[in-house]
């Protein structure tokens, strides 16, 4: 899923470089200095867009999910009553569940959780059934 978010920030900066690059000059030159600053700021905008994705996927290659833990921390897959969730980097959905982080509502309430344990929010309950 990062990987496919990377390559299109990728792919959307090289096409605004390539069109930064081939803009001419015309007679209105105003409209032309106007055209190149709208385009570098797009720059500057998938250019953080893509750090921030690189550097999610960094947190990923960290995660070692060979030490399973008794308690719910960064790393962790839990599985609950609700849904299953990755501890991590707050992504979203995914195949297998969602991507969350610690600092998320709900990964400061599962945090630290054992299996069996229980945990409210936004009036639902979450159980956990399993932590690997």
């Amino acid at each position: 899923m990062l990987d496919k978010k990377i390559k299109t920030v990728q792919e959307s900066i090289s096409y605004i470089q390539e069109a930064r690059n081939n803009e001419t000059k015309s007679s209105a030159g105003d409209k032309y200095e106007t055209s190149r600053v709208m385009m570098q700021a797009e720059l500057d905008k998938q250019s953080l867009l893509l750090q921030q994705f690189l550097q999610q996927k960094n947190v990923f290659l960290k995660i070692q999910r060979s030490k399973p833990s008794e308690k719910i921390d960064f790393g962790s897959w839990v599985e609950t009553n609700q849904g299953n969730y990755l501890i991590a980097v707050g992504i979203g959905k995914v195949k297998e569940g969602f991507v969350i982080s610690l600092a998320s509502p709900l990964g400061k309430a599962l945090k630290g959780l054992r299996i069996g344990d229980k945990t409210s929010l936004q009036n639902k309950e979450y159980r956990i059934t399993t932590i690997k």
